[in-house]
């Protein structure tokens, strides 16, 4: 780049802004006198050659006439940007009326026309939100948390989205907001809402027929069992020394109260989900209590004890038949 072209770069910038703001009457009348001055100069210097005069005054019609068109679609995107903040403010007055749905109509009109930042991604997924329909807020948050995944708004909104169909993620999100705002009281709320729910979903899970005539397999499992502290945000790891669909065993005791985890299942995957200290044994051991876990969840842990138990069973029955 050459020495004081940035420099040259910002006072076209100026000039193009100063342009674009001119009165048009008043440009029009500043045009025709600086085009009526080429005019002159082209005669002077071509008079004596009508061909090259001719095709002088074409090229100064035609120059004229592209600083017009540039000017008209300069004007064109300041007045879309100035429409797009008049609707976005217009959005926000509407939301305060409890239009929800308009609201959320304005709000994308300004978003086409290339309004398109976090604040007005949030305002949408707020606004779908409150009009019940949900995914189309949660696809706004999923558009904030792409620009910025630190955005404690968003985490909170995600969560508002998932927490019937998902309550243990929702809850991961929530505490994930409540890391970036701790003293936020509208966070607590929400993130004992959903507690609420797992419990619920975890006395539900208690009571299904299939579940009670099932009950939940337990048997001597080592698999990884990952704890999420998010009062600290370290990661603790532990391995399981038994393991039902109801909870595990882990030896150790410096375990928070209640958590996030992930569970690496051998064969079937992974499982996350939400646990607290069921019980402390010699100081040594430390039962867990899985809430709320995914139905599918508790059957794929569940399936996966099975399958030991059945393995352990077949070689007790080879040895057996051997002696």
């Amino acid at each position: 780049m050459k020495p004081g072209a940035n420099e040259r770069s910002q006072k076209i910038k100026e000039a193009f802004d100063w342009f674009v703001k001119l009165d048009s009457s008043e440009m029009e009348s500043a045009l025709i006198t600086v085009k009526n001055e080429a005019y002159l100069k082209i005669v002077q210097k071509y008079k004596g050659t009508p061909n090259e005069l001719e095709n002088k005054v074409f090229e100064v019609d035609r120059a004229f006439t592209q600083l017009s068109q540039v000017k008209r679609i300069l004007e064109d995107r300041t007045q879309g940007d100035d429409k797009a903040h008049d609707l976005v403010n217009f959005a926000k007055q509407q939301f305060r009326a409890k239009q929800y749905r308009h609201s959320l109509e304005s709000l994308e009109k300004a978003i086409a026309l290339g309004l398109q930042t976090e604040e007005v991604f949030l305002l949408c997924g707020t606004s779908a939100l409150y009009s019940k329909q949900v995914s189309r807020a949660e696809q706004y948050a999923n558009a904030v948390l792409k620009i910025n995944l630190m955005n404690p708004h968003a985490l909170v909104l995600k969560a508002l989205c998932i927490r019937e169909k998902e309550p243990s993620k929702a809850l991961e999100f929530l505490e994930g907001a409540l890391k970036l705002r701790p003293d936020s009281e509208i966070i607590k709320k929400y993130r004992e809402q959903v507690l609420s729910l797992l419990k619920r979903d975890s006395k539900i899970l208690e009571k299904d027929p299939i579940v009670m005539k099932r009950r939940w397999k337990r048997a001597k499992l080592e698999c990884e069992l990952q704890v999420n502290d998010f009062a600290t945000s370290v990661i603790y790891p532990f391995k399981t020394l038994s393991l039902s669909a109801g909870g595990c065993l882990v030896e150790g005791c410096n375990l928070p109260s209640q958590f996030q985890f992930t569970l690496e299942l051998k064969k079937l995957g992974k499982v996350w989900g939400t646990g607290e200290i069921a019980y402390v044994q010699e100081n040594r051991f430390t039962g867990i209590r899985f809430l709320g876990l995914d139905t599918s969840d508790a059957y794929k842990i569940d399936q996966e004890v099975s399958a030991l138990i059945g393995t352990l069973l077949r070689d007790r029955l080879r040895t057996s038949s051997s002696i």
